[in-house]
C-alpha cells in the first residue's frame, strides 16, 4: 500500500535512491500500476526528476517465455538505470509472469488448499525468506550458550525441545509450499521412507543443524549484492533461482523428516 506521507517526506528531500526503490516497490504490491502513476505525479509536482538518460546504457530485452530470474534481474537493474523505456519493460515482465495466468492445481493437496486463493505470487518469494529467517530465529534462540556460534560442530548446543522441532516443521512446510508455487511443481518431495529405519536419535539431530545451516549457505550464496545482510525487507536481493529453490526444498523436506523423527509423528506438518 501507497504511503504518501513517507513518499513526499522522500521528495522533499530529494532522496532519488529512496524515492526510486519505493517506486518500484509499488510495481510489486499493485498490479494495475495506479500507485506508481500516482507517485510519478507526485514527483512532476515536485519537481523530482526521477529518471534517468535512456541513452546511456542499452537496455536488453529477453525473449519469451520470461521468468521470474527475468524479473528479479530487472528489479535489480531498475534501481542503478531509472528509464521510462526499463519501466515499461518491468511492468511488461511483471504482467506477464506472475498475473497472466494464476496458477491452479485442481489436484492440490490438503496444505497447498490453504492456499488456493493466494493469486499474488509476488509473495512467494517473500515469505520464502521470512519463514527461513524465523526458523533461523527460532534456532538461535534454541542455544543453550549463546557466546556459541550456531555450527554443524556446535549442534548439540541446541536446545532441541518439542516447541522448537514442531515450529521449525511449520516453516519447513511453509518453504516446502512457497517452493512449489515457485517452481509450479507439487510433488511433495517426502524423504521419511528413508529414515524410518534410522533409529540413531543423536544422528537426527546433528543431521537436522546440517540441513539447515546448508540451507542458511545456500540463501547467503545466493544474494546479489553480498554487502546487504540477509534480512525480510532485502527479499528481492535474493536470487531464487530454480538451483536455489529445488534445494533449498529440498533441505526443507529433510528437516521434516527429522523433525518427525525427534518427534515421534509422522504428521507431514499441513497447517
Amino acid at each position: 500500500m501507497l504511503d504518501i506521507k513517507l513518499f513526499e517526506e522522500a521528495l522533499r528531500k530529494n532522496n532519488i535512491l529512496k524515492i526510486r526503490l519505493m517506486m518500484k516497490n509499488s510495481l510489486l504490491y499493485d498490479p494495475s500500476f495506479k500507485s506508481f502513476d500516482e507517485m510519478e505525479k507526485l514527483a512532476e509536482k515536485y519537481k523530482v526528476n526521477i529518471w534517468q538518460d535512456s541513452s546511456v546504457e542499452v537496455l536488453i530485452k529477453r525473449d519469451k517465455p520470461w521468468t521470474i530470474d527475468d524479473v528479479n534481474y530487472e528489479l535489480t537493474a531498475i534501481v542503478s538505470n531509472f528509464t521510462k523505456e526499463r519501466i515499461v519493460y518491468l511492468k511488461d515482465l511483471i504482467t506477464d509472469v506472475y498475473y497472466s495466468d494464476i496458477y491452479v492445481n485442481k489436484n492440490i493437496s490438503n496444505y497447498n488448499e490453504k492456499y488456493k486463493n493466494d493469486s499474488n505470487k509476488i509473495n512467494y518469494g517473500r515469505k520464502l525468506i521470512s519463514n527461513f529467517l524465523n526458523m533461523q530465529i527460532l534456532i538461535n534462540d534454541a542455544r543453550r550458550d549463546k557466546s556459541i556460534n550456531l555450527s554443524a560442530d556446535a549442534w548439540q548446543n541446541i536446545n532441541l525441545s518439542k516447541r522448537v522441532i514442531n515450529n521449525v516443521k511449520k516453516y519447513a512446510c511453509e518453504i516446502i509450499h512457497y517452493c512449489n508455487q515457485l517452481s509450479g511443481s507439487e510433488e511433495d518431495g517426502n524423504h521419511n521412507e528413508k529414515y524410518k529405519n534410522d533409529s540413531n536419535e543423536i544422528n537426527y539431530e546433528r543431521k537436522f543443524i546440517s540441513n539447515f545451516l546448508n540451507m542458511q549457505i545456500l540463501i547467503n550464496d545466493a544474494r546479489r549484492d553480498k554487502s546487504i545482510n540477509l534480512s525480510a525487507d532485502a527479499w528481492q536481493n535474493i536470487n531464487l533461482s530454480k538451483r536455489v529453490i529445488n534445494n533449498v526444498k529440498k533441505y526443507a523436506n529433510e528437516i521434516i523428516c527429522y523433525c518427525n523423527q525427534l518427534s515421534g509423528s509422522e504428521e507431514d506438518g499441513n497447517i
